[in-house]
């Protein structure tokens, strides 16, 4: 199961980061796995997350999926990635009760 999103530029989060080049913030995507995390697995918050890789940046207007692979649960492995590949790989652990 994956989630699809995308920034526009207008978007609050965009403006002033930076300026002549507009990215999406690192801080920003960690929030947006939160939140789909949460909606996802509502009895099992998240405890950490951690071993993050920013391997690509986000462009305003980028539609980026967000993947999890939940197969050594309560430990995630979660991949953000766009048209031109993958954005950002993280290790998520999840709260079992």
């Amino acid at each position: 199961m994956s989630e699809k999103f995308r920034v526009v530029a207008s978007d609050l989060c965009v403006q002033g980061h930076f300026a002549g080049y507009p990215l999406v913030p690192g801080a920003y995507l960690l929030g947006k796995i939160h939140a789909y995390l949460l909606g996802r697995f509502p009895a099992s918050p998240v405890i950490e997350i951690r071993k993050v890789k920013f391997i690509a940046p986000v462009l305003p207007g980028q539609l980026v999926s967000i993947n999890v692979d939940d197969q050594r649960w309560p430990r995630l492995s979660v991949r953000l990635s766009h048209d031109e590949g993958r954005v950002l790989e993280a290790s998520v652990v999840l709260a079992t009760e």
